[in-house]
């Protein structure tokens, strides 16, 4: 299974870019698991204990 994390600080943010990549990736036929956070490292915490690498998309505005 693909997973996805959504990282970014407001909420409305996370939900906007979860939709659209879900709409694209069901469009393509894929069905990820997209994950939603707030804070950068409580993402990094999840991705270490993940037992598939995750990658990862940086927007502007985010430091890293």
């Amino acid at each position: 299974m693909y997973r996805i994390a959504v990282l970014a600080e407001q909420e409305a943010e996370r939900q906007r870019y979860a939709e659209q990549i879900t709409r694209f990736c069901e469009a393509k036929g894929l069905f990820p698991q997209v994950m939603q956070y707030d804070d950068q490292e409580r993402f990094f915490e999840t991705a270490q204990k993940a037992d598939q690498p995750m990658p990862s998309l940086h927007f502007p505005g985010w430091q890293g």
